[in-house]
């Protein structure tokens, strides 16, 4: 792979966002905080409904495990109810 250079030109309020954010996560430079920036945007942007299929699966579990329970308690429910015809 070929490196090559670009050269951007940016404000300098941009610039200093950029070496804070790259001080913060330990980058030596900007070109890395921004390299990182392109990754995580290019993920997104190729599968841009991830996100929301993460919180649709993680609220049907939810509801799943909501709805185990409510059956367990049913069960539990008519389990006393049977002891208590027993005695």
């Amino acid at each position: 792979m070929r490196d090559i250079i670009i050269s951007v030109r940016m404000p300098k309020s941009l610039l200093e966002e950029l070496r804070s954010l790259a001080k913060k996560n330990h980058f030596l430079d900007v070109s890395e905080e921004i390299r990182t920036i392109i990754r995580e945007k290019t993920r997104t942007y190729k599968e841009p409904y991830s996100q929301e299929v993460k919180k649709i699966i993680t609220d049907i579990r939810g509801e799943i495990t909501t709805q185990e329970q409510g059956k367990k308690k049913q069960l539990i429910d008519s389990l006393h109810k049977l002891l208590e015809e027993l005695e």
